[in-house]
């Protein structure tokens, strides 16, 4: 039993790193780039390589295994050439965060800040706080480039993302700390139970998050069409008034024309330019002026000049 923990909790670890390597990387990309069989075997496939060649501990290979990454990825999903450089950004966060937490945690158990009385439980506990950490990381890195690309993200969300695998980290750590009074195999295997569940748990999480981001910008885009309705009734009913008030200004100007016709015979100009001038106001009013090629934004000035007009 203890030796298949020894194995089977780094790659299970291992596996599940790249697969949320590969999620979060076909989060900021473009999904529909290829096809889903290509993504999820070309993903997997590699996947499945990356764990067996990293069981031979050569950290150069790894690392050379993790700089292939963004390359596969921008393949995959990339749809601009900014998505390449996102990409490195989340691989180089990722081994970083390996060899840093790698160092502290040598450090906690060197000055006895970390203290189990079996190789195997700091073995547990190192793999699943260093995934666990990891895949924080990756989730927080893309939910910061998706609201900076295109902000469907709120700080909020980014927030409640952090409460999950925090609590995970202090459960997994109370768990390790009781078994270490007394260890059995009957305790392992529920360790290992207990380990899945929590996976469960924070991909489940993950997945409502990235619901909650689609779900936010779904309603942004749902709130700029209904302003853009609000702004086409609006114009829909200014034009209608004043087609109302065009049949009245019909009947103004025929009076007008009449009247100058009366006031040329008289040999009056001085009163007919004047009532000339009173006509062209009149035609004025019902010009829309033409601020720019976007019909959408010459309504939405015409209605703001008609506005301040209005307030003086």
């Amino acid at each position: 039993m203890r030796m298949i923990i020894s194995i089977l909790i780094p790659v299970i670890g291992s596996l599940l790193l790249m697969a949320c390597i590969f999620y979060g990387m076909e989060q900021i990309g473009d999904r529909e780039k290829r096809k889903r069989w290509i993504r999820i075997s070309v993903c997997s496939g590699y996947s499945i390589f990356t764990v067996i060649l990293s069981m031979a501990g050569n950290g150069l290979v790894n690392l050379i295994i993790l700089l292939i990454i963004p390359f596969l990825a921008q393949w995959l999903f990339g749809k601009e050439k900014i998505h390449l450089f996102y990409y490195y950004v989340i691989i180089i966060g990722v081994y970083l965060m390996d060899v840093l937490l790698l160092v502290l945690f040598q450090q906690l158990i060197a000055y006895g800040i970390i203290y189990l009385n079996s190789e195997i439980l700091y073995q547990a506990l190192f793999s699943f706080i260093l995934r666990l950490i990891e895949l924080l990381l990756i989730r927080c890195m893309v939910l910061m480039i998706r609201h900076h690309g295109k902000g469907e993200v709120t700080g909020k969300q980014v927030l409640i993302s952090l409460v999950i695998p925090m609590f995970s980290i202090v459960n997994l750590f109370s768990f390790l700390y009781f078994m270490q009074i007394y260890l059995t195999e009957e305790m392992l295997a529920l360790f290992i139970f207990n380990l899945i569940l929590l996976l469960g748990i924070n991909i489940y999480f993950a997945y409502l998050i990235d619901t909650m981001s689609k779900n936010n910008r779904l309603e942004n885009e749902l709130n700029l069409y209904r302003e853009q309705a609000r702004l086409q009734v609006n114009y829909y009913q200014r034009e209608e008034k004043r087609y109302e008030e065009s049949g009245k200004l019909i009947h103004d100007i025929r009076n007008h024309i009449s009247a100058l016709e009366q006031l040329y015979r008289e040999d009056d100009s001085n009163q007919a330019a004047a009532y000339a001038g009173d006509i062209h106001g009149m035609l004025n009013r019902f010009n829309q002026t033409y601020y720019t090629s976007e019909k959408l934004l010459n309504i939405i000035l015409n209605e703001k000049v008609d506005t301040m007009k209005n307030a003086g």
